[in-house]
């Protein structure tokens, strides 16, 4: 016989992790846009209404974090750094951010660059197709490869 689903404990687990990681979390700080991809996404599955000011809420934490150069997304705020030269984004973030926007129904295509995004993720490409996951300071690709 199958479990039933939990939706409540669900709902309210994942409402959390959008505004306070549990402690067993708290060393996964600096991925907080991936994890609340995985959260969105998760009461997105289960079908959860998001409040009008929820929607504010969450879309404008994304676009906090929006590097200076418009480039891409940093993961938290806690890699944001007084220089921009080194505050760079990172695909997989990026990635997060727009799939969060999408989820949350914003048009970020009126408040990004998506020309600029497009530049920044096609100079992490290698020549064999493959994909860093953020350019340094030289502009050159580093980092490990990534699939998204």
């Amino acid at each position: 016989m199958a479990q039933e689903l939990l939706y409540d404990r669900h709902v309210r687990y994942f409402k959390m992790v959008l505004t306070a990681l549990p402690s067993r979390l708290q060393s996964e700080a600096s991925n907080k846009l991936m994890i609340m991809y995985c959260a969105i996404g998760g009461l997105g599955i289960l079908d959860y209404k998001f409040t009008q000011d929820e929607i504010k809420l969450y879309t404008e934490y994304v676009y906090s974090l929006l590097v200076p150069s418009g480039e891409g997304f940093r993961g938290s705020h806690i890699h944001e750094l007084i220089s921009s030269e080194y505050d760079r984004p990172t695909i997989a973030n990026t990635y997060c951010a727009l799939c969060i926007l999408t989820m949350l129904g914003d048009d970020f295509h009126t408040r990004l660059d998506s020309e600029l995004i497009m530049s920044y993720v096609s100079r992490c490409q290698l020549a064999d197709g493959s994909i860093k996951s953020l350019l340094d300071s030289t502009g050159e690709p580093c980092g490990e490869g990534d699939l998204r």
